[in-house]
């Protein structure tokens, strides 16, 4: 999950040196829901441990 948030990181990066305002909100949508996603899980080991 962490290699995903890379390659989402760097796609942002992109796609803000473009200037489109869709691919940057779409992109930034997606990064968004996969931090949630990835500290989420991340919690939850910490609480069954």
């Amino acid at each position: 999950m962490v290699e995903q948030l890379e390659d989402l990181r760097s796609k942002l990066h992109e796609v803000m040196e473009s200037g489109s305002t869709e691919d940057i909100l779409r992109v930034s949508q997606e990064l968004d829901i996969l931090i949630m996603i990835y500290t989420q899980k991340t919690m939850e080991n910490r609480l069954s441990d």
